[in-house]
């Protein structure tokens, strides 16, 4: 899904120099990627990046993880979506990461699209789940400002089979579930604010550092025409309890 805007989410914006040696860009707050599969997208604007011409997709990897390189898109700044991709080009540059057993930091982050209502597709953004805190959800793009918070242990499995579970049959073509809904709030929000924000208390327990949790939103959509299930999801989100 390259040039499809609906699969990605901003993870970030930062700005630094190419001279060299080059600054470090870091995003506004840690970003958690849970196991599994993702892309990279890196747009750059006002430079170009760096690369190098290579003979076939090379893959890189250590004990925490695999990169795939070798597949660039031809993207500009007021079209970051258009062009085409241009195989066997690899990115030059240095990526920066940590893992919660060697950091105990929280993080939060998108790891599975949604699917579009009537204002697009659903949104979830949040501050870092830290212990002692609170940390607020927001569900952005609803109709109603309602939503159905599901908050699950698991991003593969759940008590109705392997996750993302399609929900085709149900009347809601392209629609996943890919929590599984251990915990569900309904959420109220503000009338015609389009969002809700759900409040997450954290209690001061050093056995909560390193709990994984993930969360989607059921989204009431009552001006959708499928005539059985007037709503959609959200995309999904991956959190780690941290410091």
């Amino acid at each position: 899904p390259e040039g499809t805007a609906g699969e990605w989410v901003l993870a970030g914006t930062a700005s630094g120099t190419s001279t060299s040696p080059p600054s470090h860009a870091s995003f506004p707050q840690a970003l958690h990627l849970p196991p599994g599969q993702f892309g990279i997208k890196l747009l750059y604007a006002g430079t170009g990046p760096r690369y190098q011409n290579i003979a076939a997709t090379t893959t890189v990897s250590n004990s925490d993880l695999a990169m795939t390189l070798g597949v660039a898109r031809s993207s500009t700044v007021a079209n970051p979506w258009g062009g085409s991709n241009i195989d066997l080009r690899a990115w030059s540059g240095t990526i920066l990461y940590g893992t919660h057993d060697v950091t105990e930091r929280a993080g939060f982050g998108s790891f599975g699209p949604g699917c579009p209502g009537t204002l697009g597709v659903a949104h979830l953004s949040a501050n870092l789940p830290e212990i002692g805190s609170t940390m607020s959800v927001t569900v952005n793009n609803l109709p109603v400002s309602l939503a159905i918070m599901v908050v699950g242990f698991s991003n593969t499995v759940s008590m109705f089979g392997p996750l993302p579970l399609d929900l085709t049959p149900m009347g809601l073509p392209g629609c996943f579930a890919r929590v599984s809904p251990d915990f569900t709030m309904v959420v109220h929000g503000v009338p015609y604010s389009y969002s809700v924000v759900w409040g997450f208390a954290i209690p001061y327990d050093l056995t909560l550092l390193g709990l994984p949790l993930f969360l989607q939103a059921m989204v009431a959509d009552p001006f959708l025409s499928p005539p059985v299930i007037k709503g959609t999801f959200s995309d999904a989100a991956a959190m780690i309890i941290g410091l």
